[in-house]
């Protein structure tokens, strides 16, 4: 099949999911690939549900622990063990997590849900369930009207998912026309700084990977991107603080340490360079 094929294939799919289990399908993107070549996939949780416990009367603080748990719980789980498992979220919801694979790297993940919690007690073992539950009624009452899922279904709904995501890799390997088995330096390069801009790595690290000399791998740096190997990391990780001040409401100071700098007070500095304004002065302008 061509992309136009596998991209219906792909969309009938999640009609198909959508009209038997009255859920929502949406996206985070951990690269870039998914919403560069799929761009009809909401990339937040756009569901009824959701914008109660993060609406305004409810504060920064609801919509915070949704962030962390996704950003958090959810994040470090699929770091250890990439494959699809259910969550409970603060609010006592369910989703299914759906890893998103592209060259056997884990590069997104699906969420499908939400499910109201009846058989809580019968989820698969390895379901991660959020320690600290919100006890708001409203958002207790809201939740009783979310479909429900019978035991059987919570073992169908993860493999339906798997199978989405595989389709989600067959539409970026045909919307890229690239041969991701034998990859391009350039990609090799950008890969590299995908995976590791929150670590402290070095030009050595990037040569080994790209099994070159240190001193060839500072000119294709410079061939492909004007850059060298310091400023590249740190741009690489001034656009990741950018992407999580917009997405999420961690502070300042963990932003800054999410995204591989040891002191907050150099963070805003070359933030403020780079962007023209404070990283709190940016997320308030996207707002």
């Amino acid at each position: 099949m061509d992309y136009q094929q596998e991209l219906d294939l792909f969309q009938r799919g999640t009609d198909t999911l959508r009209s038997i289990y009255k859920c929502h399908i949406c996206l985070h993107d951990f690269s870039g690939y998914i919403v560069e070549n799929i761009k009809e996939l909401p990339v937040n949780h756009i569901n009824p549900f959701c914008s109660i416990p993060k609406g305004r009367k409810r504060g920064k603080n609801s919509e915070e622990q949704c962030v962390q748990f996704d950003q958090g719980a959810v994040h470090r789980r699929l770091s250890r063990k990439a494959e699809p498992f259910w969550k409970v979220c603060p609010f006592g919801i369910i989703e299914a997590i759906i890893p998103v694979f592209l060259d056997n790297r884990n590069i997104g993940v699906l969420f499908i849900g939400p499910f109201k919690s009846d058989n809580l007690g019968k989820l698969p073992k390895g379901s991660l369930v959020a320690t600290n539950r919100s006890k708001d009624l409203k958002i207790s009452k809201a939740s009783k009207s979310l479909p429900g899922l019978e035991v059987e279904d919570l073992k169908h709904l993860l493999t339906l998912g798997e199978f989405l995501a595989v389709q989600l890799e067959r539409i970026i390997l045909k919307a890229t026309g690239a041969n991701h088995d034998v990859k391009d330096r350039k990609r090799q390069i950008e890969d590299f700084f995908d995976e590791n801009f929150h670590r402290n790595v070095g030009l050595a690290d990037l040569a080994a990977k790209l099994c070159l000399s240190e001193s060839r791998t500072y000119q294709l740096l410079k061939e492909y991107f004007e850059l060298g190997f310091s400023d590249m990391l740190i741009e690489r990780r001034l656009q990741q603080a950018a992407k999580i001040l917009r997405m999420s409401m961690f502070s300042i100071s963990k932003v800054s340490s999410m995204t591989g700098f040891r002191h907050s007070e150099y963070f805003s500095r070359v933030f403020r360079r780079r962007f023209g304004m404070s990283p709190r002065d940016y997320r308030n302008s996207e707002k």
